[in-house]
C-alpha cells in the first residue's frame, strides 16, 4: 500500500514538473513574437558577450542550467551553491577560457575560475575583454579630411562572485564587478552588481532561475554618461529522463530576457549527450535581430577536459565562430 502511494505521488510529481516546464517555455515562445527594437540604447556591449561557448550555441538560454561552471559567474552565481559535488568524477572545481573573432577583427574573450566553499556554497572569478583592434584616425578640415595614424579601444570586465544554497533545492547567489572601456585617450569605468536565485529539484530533472545584472553606476567619460545593459532574466531549464548510466543526456533550456530602456527576447536551446563524449547543440537567440537568431555548436568531452564550439550568424555582417576549453579538477 505504501508503495502504490509514493508511486502515484511520483508520478504526480512527474506530471506537475512537466506541466511547469512546458507553461515556462510557451511563454517564452510568447515573448519572442513581441520582440521589441533594442539598438543602441546602452554602452557596455562586453558585458553582452556571454563567457560560455556551450551557452552561446543554445541560444544564449543559460540562466536556470548553470550550475557549478564558468557559466554560473556569468549567468546566475546561485548555481554556485551547487558546487561541491563531491561523487562527480570530473572534479567540483572549474577553469573555463573562451575565445571569437568577430567582424572587422574585433576580438572577444573571457577566462573564469570556479571553487566549492564548503559543501552547500561556491566562489568564482571572471576577466572579459573586447578589443576593438586599430582604426584609422581622419583629422576633417573643412571639407576635407587628412590621415593621422591610428587609434584602439579595449573593454575589460572583472567580476568575482559567490553562490549558496538557502536548502537542499534553493540557492542564490551574487557578484560584484568593475568595467572599463577605452577609446583612443579617453576612457570611462563603472561598477555593477549581479544577484540571482535559483531552484532545481530533488532529482536534478528541473530548475528554474532568475536573475538581475549589471545593475550599478554609469560609464563616465568627460562630457558623456552612458548606461550598463541592466537585465532582468527569467529561465527553466529540463532534462527530462536519465540513460542507463544514470546520467540525463537531453537539456530543452529557454530564457526570457528585459533590458531596461530596451525590449525584450527569447531564448531557447536543446543539447543532447552521446556516450558522455559528444553533445550536439541547437539554439534560437532572439536578440540576434539582423539574422534569424539560429545558433548551433557540439562539445567533445575526454575525461576532464570539454572543448566546445558555438556557431551564430549575423546576417551580412558575418558569421560568428567561437572556441571554449574547460577543464574541471
Amino acid at each position: 500500500m505504501m508503495a502504490t502511494l509514493y508511486q502515484r505521488r511520483e508520478r504526480l510529481r512527474r506530471v506537475i514538473s512537466i506541466l511547469l516546464a512546458l507553461g515556462v517555455f510557451s511563454a517564452l515562445s510568447a515573448s519572442a513574437a513581441q520582440n521589441e527594437d533594442r539598438a543602441g540604447a546602452n554602452a557596455g556591449i562586453t558585458l553582452r558577450f556571454t563567457p560560455s561557448t556551450q551557452a552561446a550555441a543554445l541560444g544564449d538560454a543559460f540562466t536556470a542550467a548553470a550550475d557549478r561552471e564558468v557559466a554560473a559567474l556569468y549567468y546566475n552565481p546561485a548555481g554556485l551553491g551547487w558546487s561541491d559535488v563531491s561523487s562527480d568524477e570530473s572534479g567540483s572545481r572549474e577553469i573555463g577560457l573562451m575565445y571569437q573573432n568577430l567582424v572587422l577583427d574585433i576580438g572577444q574573450g573571457a577566462i573564469g575560475y570556479t571553487s566549492p566553499l564548503g559543501k552547500a556554497s561556491g566562489w568564482g572569478a571572471l576577466v572579459q575583454y573586447v578589443d576593438y583592434g586599430s582604426t584609422q584616425r581622419t583629422i576633417v578640415s573643412g571639407t576635407a579630411g587628412r590621415n593621422s595614424g591610428t587609434f584602439s579601444g579595449q573593454d575589460i570586465a572583472l567580476s568575482l562572485s559567490y553562490g549558496a544554497k538557502l536548502a537542499e533545492t534553493w540557492g542564490y547567489g551574487v557578484t560584484g564587478k568593475v568595467f572599463n572601456t577605452k577609446i583612443d585617450n579617453a576612457s570611462a569605468t563603472a561598477f555593477a552588481f549581479d544577484a540571482g536565485l535559483r531552484w532545481r529539484s530533488a532529482t536534478g530533472s528541473l530548475s528554474l532561475g532568475l536573475t538581475a545584472r549589471n545593475v550599478g553606476t554609469k560609464l563616465k567619460f568627460d562630457q558623456v554618461e552612458e548606461n550598463l545593459p541592466t537585465l532582468f532574466r527569467l529561465g527553466a531549464a529540463w532534462r527530462p529522463f536519465s540513460n542507463s548510466a544514470g546520467s540525463r543526456p537531453l537539456l530543452i533550456t529557454g530564457d526570457v530576457e528585459k533590458i531596461a530602456r530596451e525590449g525584450w527576447s527569447a531564448h531557447v536551446g536543446a543539447e543532447y549527450t552521446l556516450a558522455e563524449m559528444l553533445s550536439l547543440r541547437v539554439g534560437y537567440d532572439g536578440s540576434v535581430d539582423i539574422d534569424n537568431g539560429l545558433t548551433a555548436g557540439a562539445g567533445f568531452h575526454m575525461k576532464n577536459f570539454s572543448l566546445d564550439y558555438a556557431f551564430v550568424p549575423f546576417g551580412d555582417v558575418g558569421n560568428t565562430h567561437r572556441v571554449g576549453l574547460r577543464y574541471r579538477f
